[in-house]
């Protein structure tokens, strides 16, 4: 008897260690490509204007064309939607969306303003522009971009450069301030070039430093005048903006 009370007394620390040691069990290796594909699932793009009642237009079918000028007025509750719906903001203008030749003459067309960064992670970007892939890279009949607030410009180089810089002016320094002084003092050289077709010119109501081209020509002759051009003034170059309109066009 007494040896049995020995025996389990020396027994109780083993059974102790293996009650206390840990249970392993084995597991398959996680699916690490659905992991992945799962982590992806939130950068998915998704059409930004789908099922946004106020951008319904973006798909509708017009008896006519919009200019750019009402494209862009047409448009402006579809970009206050789509800003609420991202909690970001959202606005669209006319802008430079590409160039005619050599980086000159600008093509004009809708330019929206997205937040302060077109960084990938940007989810109101990336499904900004998913929306338009899907539409041919076009909005009501024009070519759209989308770019962040704080995006330089692009600065295009109008075709009618070449005309200023070839006529000659007598050597006169005038004050260009706006476009009506440059109408005024180079406007003879723009009409003087046959290639330009120039038919009118008007200041840009509402920009103080740009004018308006009523041009015979069409399509990208057309297009190529559009840009930035540089004359000298009584304080140094100055630059203007120049739009052109073709005469299929109303000029504003």
């Amino acid at each position: 008897m007494k040896n049995a009370l020995i025996a389990a007394v020396l027994l109780l620390p083993s059974l102790s260690l293996a009650q206390t040691e840990p249970v392993y069990r084995f597991q398959p290796e996680p699916d690490f490509q659905q992991s992945l594909n799962e982590a992806m699932i939130p950068m998915k793009p998704k059409d930004a204007f789908l099922g946004v009642p106020a951008c319904g237009v973006l798909d509708a079918k017009t008896l006519r064309a919009y200019t750019l000028p009402e494209a862009v007025k047409v448009i402006a509750p579809c970009m206050s939607a789509v800003s609420t719906r991202y909690a970001l903001s959202l606005k669209a203008d006319r802008g430079v969306v590409g160039t005619v030749k050599n980086g000159r003459g600008a093509i004009l067309g809708i330019v929206m303003t997205a937040g302060t960064t077109t960084r990938v992670g940007n989810s109101m970007v990336r499904d900004l522009n998913y929306g338009i892939s899907l539409r041919g890279g076009y909005l009501l009949g024009f070519k759209a971009v989308v770019r962040g607030e704080n995006d330089p410009a692009p600065v295009v180089p109008s075709l009618a450069q070449e005309a200023l810089d070839r006529c000659v002016m007598p050597m006169v320094i005038r004050s260009i301030e706006s476009g009506e002084d440059f109408i005024k003092y180079y406007g003879g050289c723009l009409r003087r070039a046959p290639e330009l077709k120039v038919e009118d010119l008007k200041p840009w109501t509402g920009h103080q430093l740009g004018v308006l081209i009523l041009t015979g020509e069409e399509g990208a002759a057309a297009e190529g005048l559009n840009g930035v051009v540089t004359v000298n003034g009584a304080k140094g170059p100055v630059n203007l903006d120049v739009v052109a309109y073709p005469k299929n066009v109303f000029l504003p």
